[in-house]
């Protein structure tokens, strides 16, 4: 499981690192500045809880997992905006495709709250 989650991270970061170096225009101009807070927020959340994970330091996920949630959540508003707007296509897959991301993200930060550490590690 532990590979599985960040593998995860690493694939939001790399989404993260895109964003960074060239926003996406079909989103850019809906979200403004935005798009760079979720950008840097992705990167880094996901970068470090990745390498945390991996270690088997919880105390030290939690907050970098907290901020890859706040990224991902920037995205999600933005995108279930979009999809309620009628004139940008359908926004509907990639919107719940996010929200799906996010509620794993969620059920991995209700899983690893209560320790510090990965036992055995």
């Amino acid at each position: 499981m532990t590979v599985t989650y960040a593998g995860a991270y690493v694939v939001v970061a790399l989404a993260g690192l895109t964003v960074v170096l060239n926003p996406p225009n079909t989103i850019e101009g809906s979200a403004g500045w935005m798009v760079h807070l979720w950008g840097w927020f992705s990167l880094v959340g996901a970068t470090f809880a990745a390498r945390a994970c991996v270690q088997g330091k919880w105390m030290v996920e939690k907050p970098f997992l907290i901020l890859c949630l706040g990224g991902l959540g920037v995205y999600a508003v933005t995108q279930f905006m979009l999809a309620l707007a009628a004139d940008t296509g359908n926004r509907w897959p990639i919107s719940l495709i996010v929200a799906a991301l996010i509620l794993l993200f969620l059920g991995r930060l209700g899983y690893i709250w209560p320790y510090s550490y990965q036992p055995g590690k």
